[in-house]
């Protein structure tokens, strides 16, 4: 903390709230200069530990989906197959999650008073978000690293009085790295080089998404690369040279939202797709393209 290393007392969300205000605080209000904060809690990371107030709130009932009861996974690649999480284990996870996030409630309701109390709040974007998905048990698998739904599918909810109509659903597909732009924008700044992303303030919407992991290669799991759109997930698997898959999925997810029957691999010929543009679609979106030579809203 400001280049001193040691430990600080106290419920880290609660004292990373506590900061965020004070630093709320030492804003000149006199300076009317766009200001950007960023508040990242550990919570709901494992190991999960709730603060002592909420070690034992009650929750309610966990409904798990599909996913967590497929009985057949023959369809998956051999990875997955051998995998296997005990349900009463991810139940007393989530729960420890879960109450770790009321910790995180209390800490945002902390930081809107304070804006409301710096007459900020009605010009400010917030914008609330996790890092990764996790899973509860789904396809026989525990926390992030893979490509189902579950592991990659994040909230994320924006607020800005004036802008957004508050309780609106936008179902547009965005993606993390649509953050950084939809920022800029906000406070008028033009990109000084070409990004990724887009401005989710815009109109236009992509059609398609690539999600991909390197590194599991480490973990002795094959590294992945995805493109989704409403309908269709189709997943590579890799050892080695990241171009010469091992293992395909295919998905209807407007059909199979829980990724429960691989279409390369459920033994019926009538149902298995035409892969040739999906994986020419694959490659030139995570292959071969970098900036602003990739597809963007399209």
């Amino acid at each position: 903390m400001d280049g001193k290393v040691g430990p600080v007392p106290g419920y880290s969300t609660d004292v990373i709230g506590s900061r965020t205000v004070k630093l709320l605080r030492t804003f000149d209000r006199k300076d009317h200069r766009p200001w950007f904060l960023y508040v990242a809690p550990v919570a709901p990371h494992r190991p999960a530990i709730p603060a002592p107030r909420y070690a034992a709130a009650p929750l309610p009932p966990w409904t798990p989906s599909a996913a967590v009861f497929e009985a057949d996974r023959s369809d998956k690649p051999p990875w997955i197959r051998k995998r296997s999480v005990h349900l009463t284990g991810m139940h007393r996870e989530r729960d420890k999650m879960m109450r770790t996030l009321m910790s995180v409630d209390d800490m945002v309701g902390k930081v809107f008073r304070e804006l409301g109390a710096l007459n900020e709040r009605r010009d400010t974007l917030a914008i609330f978000l996790s890092d990764n998905g996790y899973a509860w048990g789904e396809h026989g698998t525990r926390g992030k690293w893979r490509p189902y739904t579950e592991s990659i599918h994040v909230p994320l909810g924006m607020r800005w009085p004036g802008h957004f109509k508050p309780g609106s659903v936008d179902k547009r597909i965005a993606t993390n790295v649509d953050l950084a732009p939809t920022i800029l924008d906000a406070v008028g700044i033009t990109p000084p080089s070409p990004m990724d992303g887009i401005s989710l303030l815009r109109p236009g919407a992509r059609q398609r998404l690539v999600t991909e992991f390197w590194g599991n290669l480490d973990r002795g799991k094959p590294d992945w690369a995805q493109i989704r759109t409403r309908r269709v997930a189709y997943i590579e698997y890799y050892d080695g040279d990241h171009l010469t898959p091992i293992f395909r999925d295919f998905y209807r997810l407007d059909r199979d939202p829980w990724e429960l029957r691989n279409l390369l691999r459920d033994g019926n010929p009538s149902t298995e797709p035409d892969l040739t543009r999906w994986k020419h679609r694959l490659l030139r979106l995570y292959a071969k393209c970098a900036g602003a030579t990739c597809p963007g809203p399209s």
